[in-house]
């Protein structure tokens, strides 16, 4: 099956170190602000999702398909579940909408939404008021779909909090079972817990991070500071940061209980700014 890329607003320095990633049968999400990244990567949207309060909402895009006035909405702007106001929208926002006991029941309007002035993608909108983050609502909907494999992009940026919930992301793909990477302009990372993780020596650097209470049985080969069975790592100490491959060979890593954070940092001309 297919990857499924899902691609955040957080700022992307390095498009020439996020090219290479992406694959010409990939399905992508485009997760509000993510948007942005577009033309940089000149990949079409296959769905575009979010609550859209740092961009266009497309429910109220009322001149993007044509000018005149008493002309009848484009088909490819017009909200097709509701007629509903900007103003009433504005009104709607305003009211939390569910609890967290039923979060994942969040109200739903399904869209084609014109994000270029020429061509439309279909488009899922939610209510700011929610607890998923849009990365993340945008990758339950790659789930539903039943993705294998996801690849993140835009999802490590100025904010820190941001930055962390996305990682969060990878926690929970690991936990359905499924493969996800985090890519930006220095690393790229992802978790490593029933299966083993492999670096490659054209990475300057590799750190091990633990998440989540405590990894257990964590052994590294291969590289300038190699791990035996029996080692741990808890979030209080975390040792396993900065580590290096042994020149001509690829670092292998496993865990024997719980699961690590594996960074794989790009050489540093590699990485600049």
């Amino acid at each position: 099956m297919k990857r499924c890329v899902i691609i955040g607003g957080a700022p992307i320095n390095r498009y020439d170190r996020v090219l290479p990633y992406l694959k010409d049968d990939d399905y992508l999400i485009y997760c509000d602000s993510g948007l942005k990244h577009l033309p940089a990567l000149q990949k079409a949207p296959d769905l575009i999702v979010g609550d859209f309060d740092s961009w266009e909402d497309p429910r109220i895009q009322k001149e993007a398909a044509h000018a005149g006035a008493g002309s009848e909405t484009s088909p490819e702007t017009r909200d097709l579940s509701s007629e509903q106001t900007p103003e009433e929208l504005n009104s709607i926002r305003r009211v939390p909408l569910f609890d967290l006991s039923n979060y994942q029941n969040v109200k739903e309007t399904r869209i084609r939404y014109c994000y270029d002035g020429v061509h439309s993608a279909p488009a899922v909108v939610i209510p700011p008021e929610k607890y998923d983050t849009d990365t993340r609502f945008g990758t339950r909907q790659g789930l539903k779909m039943g993705f294998e494999e996801f690849l993140l992009l835009g999802v490590i940026g100025n904010r820190l909090d941001h930055s962390l919930a996305n990682l969060s992301i990878l926690l929970m793909l690991d936990g359905e079972g499924k493969k996800g990477k985090i890519v930006d302009d220095y690393s790229e990372m992802e978790i490593v817990s029933s299966g083993p993780g492999f670096i490659e020596d054209r990475f300057s650097t590799f750190s091990l991070l633990n998440l989540t209470g405590l990894a257990e049985e964590i052994r590294i080969e291969d590289a300038k500071y190699c791990f035996l069975p029996h080692e741990r790592i808890d979030c209080e100490f975390q040792y396993g940061v900065s580590n290096e491959v042994l020149p001509g060979r690829t670092a292998k890593v496993t865990v024997g209980k719980g699961r690590v954070l594996l960074i794989r940092n790009f050489q540093e001309e590699e990485a600049h700014e």
